[in-house]
């Protein structure tokens, strides 16, 4: 009966971090059919959550093993505590440092095997985004200019994952 009550949180933390990290694809596009928008904030608190639950009960778990002074039975526990608390730790760090860009863009060139397009912003810096297939045809590089939104990382700023094609600014030779 112990063993259950420690493995049952767990598994409602894991249940948890698998709604949130599907919510955060679907929500990346705009897509709230599976969960609402408003489930879609709440689901957000889960790494903060998470991370303090855990973060807690470990802490709880060493000075129960302080106490008793038998590390035997709590070792196994304690260990994958501590891994889930790194491991959402560094998910929190990278959540962080995503930053959400909306700009005009020029597509210089598309690969439709890796789902890749090279383009150039609206002040000229290059990057690449990797586009869901949905957009492949629509997508041209023929000097149109598509007003967009997309995600990258502060410290890979050339490199990001399109979200949105708002609109179009056609080239002037059209």
């Amino acid at each position: 009966m112990r063993r259950c009550a420690r493995i049952i949180p767990l598994l409602l933390l894991g249940f948890l971090w698998f709604c949130f990290l599907c919510n955060q694809v679907m929500a990346r596009y705009g897509i709230y059919e599976v969960f609402s928008y408003s489930v879609n904030e709440y689901l957000s608190l889960v790494p903060f959550l998470g991370l303090g639950l855990t973060a807690v009960w470990a802490a709880a778990l060493l000075v129960q093993g302080i106490r008793q002074k038998d590390w035997r039975p709590l070792a196994p526990l304690l260990a994958v505590l501590l891994l889930l608390s790194a491991l959402q730790l560094t998910w929190l760090r990278q959540l962080y440092q995503t930053v959400s860009v909306t700009d005009y863009i020029t597509i210089a060139h598309m690969d439709s095997k890796t789902l890749t397009l090279q383009a150039q912003t609206s002040d000229g810096t290059p990057i690449t985004l990797h586009y869901p297939m949905l957009v492949d045809a629509l997508l041209k590089t023929d000097g149109t200019s598509y007003y967009v939104s997309y995600e990258t990382n502060r410290s890979s700023a050339s490199r990001g994952t399109l979200s949105m094609v708002w609109s179009t600014l056609e080239s002037p030779s059209n």
